[in-house]
């Protein structure tokens, strides 16, 4: 008799879940230019893109499914927390300063009401991503402060198994308790401070949907894969639907988080059972998914600029606002997969290969964050 050994999860060929990451930097990015490029206040489709800041909530379900799928073996092994580290920080700082050091100059020409990019030591925080109150001069380097926060956490497990799972259950517990209180008083637990806004924030709940993700596809493939990919589909895109055409409720609202964060796991869940089983995907997708951290970073700042040149445009009122919106959601896509490219890929591996050992110098798929 022939047994078909269990398919593995191989982090080299996630070509599904690499388009999933594409689709969370796109729909982040239609929900900002809907904000930019609009009429007074009339965005395109009327209030439809404004769920697109769920990216958020997918990415930060992906940076745990990612991290703990690459760096599983890692676990209880100190040798492996310097490479964990190195990598971790030359995925996110190189490409970051580099967008946020012209991103500089353009507000030192056209400041910001409160002139904020001209206090040294907030555009110093900011570059080193210090987790303080206010936003980061690139405003989505919010996200990044999260991601570092999780990456402390597991990076204590790498080097101390039992304390670092200890210190992240401790971290999830008090998360949900936070969240729960939230939903009863309305308001956050643990005040406006750096504890509060970054540590203790329930976005960071969503990392442990992905560790949980991964540690079951790493036994192999779920049964039911497409309809697990569907229903988690379907969870998402309905939260979304009523966070834009339902009634108000607070901004951080616990339970669309965690809906969010339930669907994100389905989609991750099914696609990456998908991509054990030898799913295709179009290498569009795949380039779109790849270059989603170049999107993330440089969508905010390019759209922006076209909005200020599509002023001088002859009668580009009388173009319907959706045209306008799609026109500036390509020509940034574009941008972004560029700056992936020609920039991002070649600095990261050039990096890599000069600050790592050979084996641990290879790009695999990596988590990225998005500013909702």
């Amino acid at each position: 008799m022939t047994i078909t050994p269990t398919p593995r999860i191989d982090s080299h060929r996630l070509y599904g879940v690499e388009f999933l990451r594409g689709m969370a930097a796109v729909l982040v990015m239609l929900a900002h230019a809907a904000h930019i490029i609009s009429d007074h206040g009339d965005q395109s489709l009327g209030n439809f893109w404004q769920f697109g800041r769920a990216g958020v909530d997918f990415f930060f379900v992906l940076s745990g499914f990612i991290i703990a799928l690459v760096h599983a073996e890692d676990i209880g092994c100190p040798p492996a927390f310097r490479a964990f580290w190195i990598k971790r920080l030359v995925r996110i700082y190189p490409l970051y300063i580099l967008v946020t050091i012209p991103w500089l100059l353009l507000l030192w020409i056209s400041p910001t009401p409160d002139r904020s990019e001209r206090d040294v030591l907030h555009v110093l925080a900011s570059l080193v991503l210090w987790p303080e109150v206010p936003e980061p001069v690139l405003g989505v380097g919010w996200s990044l402060r999260h991601e570092l926060a999780f990456y402390a956490m597991f990076g204590v497990m790498i080097w101390r198994r039992r304390l670092g799972e200890s210190l992240m259950l401790v971290w999830f517990a008090v998360i949900l308790v936070g969240m729960i209180y939230q939903m009863f008083q309305g308001e956050p637990p643990f005040g406006g401070g750096s504890l509060g806004t970054v540590f203790l924030r329930g976005f960071n709940l969503d990392f442990i949907f992905g560790i949980v993700i991964a540690r079951m596809l790493r036994r192999g493939a779920l049964p039911q894969a497409k309809m697990l990919l569907a229903a988690g589909v379907v969870i998402f895109l309905a939260t979304g639907m009523y966070e834009s055409f339902g009634p108000s409720v607070m901004h951080e609202w616990p339970v669309r988080n965690l809906s969010y964060a339930l669907g994100a796991a389905l989609m991750l869940a099914g696609m990456g059972s998908l991509d054990m089983t030898g799913i295709k995907t179009p290498r569009l997708a795949i380039r779109i998914g790849a270059a989603s951290y170049s999107i993330y970073l440089v969508h905010l700042p390019v759209l922006v600029v076209l909005e200020f040149f599509m002023r001088f445009v002859p009668h580009i009122h009388e173009i319907p606002i959706e045209l306008r919106h799609a026109a500036a959601v390509m020509v940034t896509l574009v941008i972004g997969v560029a700056a992936s490219e020609i920039v991002e890929q070649p600095l990261l591996r050039w990096m890599r290969k000069r600050l790592l050992p050979r084996r641990d110098a290879r790009v695999t798929p990596q988590p990225v964050a998005a500013n909702p």
